[in-house]
């Protein structure tokens, strides 16, 4: 069933937060992208990294380098050029929180136990059950696209092998966590052409390998071939056949009820009060994305 444009602008008008709103007032009715800015900068501390729930199950107001991969992918949505203030001081936290010793990034950082979160962001848990890729392979992206610097102030640069050494590990284990692919995914984005070249064909492996084909199968939180396929002439739409791609889509529209998305997980009973305000935050999220996900496809 097709979804209803102004249904849905008028619930993320109502819903939303300002940021995600901001973010679909940009993509569907000619909004500024400052306004966007403005509002991602709310989530930006002075270290220049991002926090204060800009990942809704990660509420803690300090920096991390997972929150600030998230800030980016909102920066990066309106065209933000290095220049702009918020993105240079995010490239900088990235820079700076760079760890040589693991020629990547810590995902989190220990105080996010402070505060209330989804029971997969505790601490040690996190720092054992997300590989080296999430979220290393998503920030060595941002700092590719954004930081001007020369190449002798980017230690970071030390992570491209280590990238290509990690997709090698997956396949040689034979399977991966597909969130771990998205950071990979987004590393192929704004890679140099060489480094492209030679993430892109484990990286295809992977992918395949860990998505779901199976519309009987598309229930609860499943990587499906949309995960990964987000315009029709992407690098990774040929992995999959078409029918199966519009099934998918078919699969997204018939999910909308009748005018926002809700979250496939929870907390597990955690923290409930929690819980219930990063809810309402990702329906807007999901809600927003998912729009988007369906206009490029020309479903809206």
């Amino acid at each position: 069933m097709a979804v209803d444009l102004g249904k849905v602008s008028m619930f993320v008008r109502d819903h939303a937060r300002p940021l995600d709103r901001a973010l679909f007032e940009f993509h569907f009715h000619k909004g500024p992208a400052s306004a966007v800015i403005t509002e991602a900068v709310t989530f930006q501390n002075e270290d220049g990294g991002f926090g204060h729930g800009i990942e809704p199950d990660l509420t803690t107001p300090n920096s991390t380098p997972l929150a600030t991969s998230v800030g980016m992918q909102y920066l990066d949505a309106v065209g933000a050029e290095p220049d702009e203030a918020s993105v240079r001081l995010a490239t900088d936290f990235l820079a700076n929180t760079f760890l040589a010793s693991k020629t990547g990034w810590d995902i989190i950082f220990p105080e996010v136990e402070t505060y209330p979160n989804a029971p997969w962001w505790n601490y040690e848990s996190a720092m054992a059950g997300f590989g080296w890729g999430n979220p290393s392979a998503e920030i060595l992206a941002y700092l590719y696209k954004f930081d001007k610097r020369e190449d002798t102030s980017r230690p970071w640069l030390l992570a491209r092998r280590r990238a290509i050494e990690r997709l090698l590990e997956l396949r040689l284990a034979g399977e991966a966590d597909f969130h771990e692919l998205l950071c990979f995914v987004r590393l192929h984005n704004f890679a140099s052409e060489d480094l492209q070249r030679e993430i892109l064909p484990p990286l295809k492996e992977l992918i395949v390998g860990s998505v779901n084909t199976d519309p009987n199968e598309w229930v609860g939180y499943v990587a499906t071939p949309l995960t990964f396929v987000d315009r029709s002439d992407s690098p990774f739409a040929s992995l999959f056949a078409l029918e199966t791609i519009d099934a998918d889509l078919d699969r997204l529209e018939d999910g909308c009820a009748p005018d926002h998305w809700e979250p496939t997980w929870d907390w597990s009973g955690t923290y409930p009060q929690a819980w219930e305000t990063a809810r309402k935050d990702w329906i807007g999220k999901i809600t927003v994305g998912n729009m988007l996900r369906l206009r490029t496809f020309g479903r809206v």
